[in-house]
């Protein structure tokens, strides 16, 4: 036997003796769609709404770990949301399951909302495990939905990705023994297809590691497949299935499909504005930037009158994505005037400027204006890191940036 053949056979048996059982019994449905008020507040970003539901059945029923997940689950999403952790520019980057000597995407997380994640998860794991031992079934559901917690938390605001595969790998063994005893219930598909891709995306030092504790090599179709069901089944986490679907065909450069995901749930939420600038992002990438600048010019709109609390959203976010759009389609003087305007902005805060100053040094390098571009450079190469903004100019002192895939067509100024 080849030493090939041996490794597949032990990796195998490995994977056998690990295989989970199904648990017993079945989990109630009317007891999973009382959850249902927290999932659309978070979606709506609603935040302190989600957070006032959970805490009231933490409040009637302390011993359910329901709760506690959910109340995890809102203090993780507010942090995702706040710094746009998980856009669909920074999923489709090549790097973004990568882990470098140079840079590793982890975002500056605010400690308090850490502290509270952390300790709210620990309650949601304690309180889950306890529940195992009377209800097998509806136990391992919410622990893993716990664990899920953990591993996005750690993946997306920590970029720790061999801890959240880890943690993942909980969930999902967890969520296929749910699977077993429950085969109506898509709820756990999200975890077990999110773990398939994503075994199969992350670099090959993690994946043989997965591979020897029998974890296996994952596949990024049945994945895909087995959140598309948990997108149109699942009770609790359709929403999220449709989000990460929409990041993975952004990744594959499927926009459309992409498109119509954030769309759609865009019209079920209106209130969430990080949809509508994905939606804006995903028509830039697929060439249409008019369709972009329509969007993009009807939340700022909305930021005027204040529809749907768009009021939270900050100008300089739609000026930089204008920017954006308008020099995608190669119309140069009109970006340099939206990152312009940022800079202008006193009331800008100061992640947006950085944005500013990184996008206006390529839109001048672009324009053969490459003094004036190193300026620009140099203030963020100063300045507070913003998702890798440091690295990526330096690496623009040295070389101009010459990378720009832009559509034919040219939009209209905004209305």
């Amino acid at each position: 036997m080849t030493p090939m053949k041996r490794l597949r056979c032990w990796v195998g048996l490995l994977a056998a003796l690990l295989a989970p059982a199904a648990l017993p019994g079945t989990i109630d449905l009317g007891k999973l769609k009382r959850l249902r008020p927290i999932v659309d507040a978070i979606y709506r970003m609603d935040y302190p709404g989600a957070e006032a539901l959970s805490r009231r059945l933490i409040q009637e029923s302390p011993d359910d770990p329901a709760g506690y997940v959910f109340l995890a689950r809102t203090y993780w999403a507010r942090e995702l949301n706040r710094q746009h952790a998980l856009s669909m520019d920074r999923f489709a980057a090549p790097d973004f399951f990568q882990e470098s000597k140079d840079y590793k995407y982890k975002l500056t997380v605010d400690p308090a909302a850490e502290q509270a994640f952390d300790a709210v998860t620990a309650q949601a794991i304690g309180k889950a495990k306890a529940l195992m031992k009377a209800n097998p079934h509806a136990g391992g559901f919410l622990l893993g939905l716990a664990y899920s917690n953990q591993a996005t938390f750690d993946a997306s605001l920590t970029g720790s990705w061999w801890s959240a595969f880890r943690t993942g790998q909980k969930a999902v063994h967890l969520h296929r023994q749910v699977r077993a005893s429950n085969p109506d219930l898509a709820d756990p598909l999200l975890a077990i297809g999110t773990y398939d891709y994503v075994a199969a995306s992350v670099p090959w030092t993690v994946r043989w590691l997965g591979l020897l504790i029998g974890a296996g090599l994952g596949s990024k179709e049945r994945g895909k497949q087995q959140i598309e069901t948990a997108a149109s089944k699942a009770v609790l986490v359709a929403e999220d299935a449709d989000v990460l679907l929409s990041l993975i065909y952004t990744r594959e450069r499927d926009y459309g499909r992409a498109y119509a995901k954030v769309t759609a749930l865009g019209q079920r939420y209106p209130q969430n504005y990080l949809l509508q600038l994905d939606r804006a992002g995903l028509a830039r990438r697929m060439g249409q930037p008019e369709l972009a600048v329509q969007i993009l010019s009807g939340i700022l709109r909305k930021i005027e009158t204040g529809e749907d609390g768009y009021l939270r959203l900050e100008r300089a976010v739609v000026h930089n994505r204008l920017g954006l759009t308008f020099r995608s389609a190669r119309d140069l003087r009109t970006a340099e005037t939206w990152f312009r305007r940022v800079l202008a902005d006193q009331g800008a805060s100061p992640q947006p400027r950085i944005v500013a100053h990184l996008e206006l040094g390529k839109t001048l390098d672009l324009a053969n204006r490459r003094g004036e571009a190193m300026a620009h450079y140099r203030a963020v190469a100063e300045s507070e890191n913003v998702h890798g903004s440091r690295q990526e100019a330096e690496r623009l002192l040295k070389t101009a940036y010459r990378e720009e895939t832009v559509p034919a067509s040219s939009p209209g100024p905004p209305r």
